[in-house]
């Protein structure tokens, strides 16, 4: 029973995280972005960059609120998988018996809080 139900955690988390990227790339769209010519610049998550690393300020400007606004349209979607994925960090730290998901994850990276007290 133990075994299967760790294997069937570890199937779900797989899962879950192909949804984040399945939402980001499928069902997120943003507006162009205007530059001062009034050019429009296409956004998406990789040409996001490209525009915020331009020197026309009102480009940028434009590609912030274009990206963040997508986003914003599905902020209670983002913050239900972000509150799943704490949930779910909670769940697999106190099942392994550490003190947070903080101390399992230095566990595991094998970096110790106390170590740096002690030097």
């Amino acid at each position: 029973m133990r075994k299967s139900f760790w294997r069937w955690q570890a199937r779900w988390q797989a899962r879950r995280r192909r949804y984040i990227p399945l939402f980001a790339d499928a069902d997120l769209t943003f507006r162009p972005a205007l530059d001062r010519d009034g050019n429009e610049h296409p956004i998406t998550q990789g040409s996001y960059i490209a525009a915020m690393e331009s020197p026309d300020r009102t480009l940028r400007k434009n590609a912030f609120e274009s990206l963040y606004a997508g986003f914003g349209a599905y902020k209670n979607t983002v913050a239900a998988m972000l509150s799943g994925q704490v949930k779910q960090l909670e769940f697999f730290s106190k099942a392994r018996r550490y003190a947070s998901p903080l101390w399992k994850r230095l566990w595991m990276q094998r970096r110790f809080p106390w170590a740096c007290i002690m030097h």
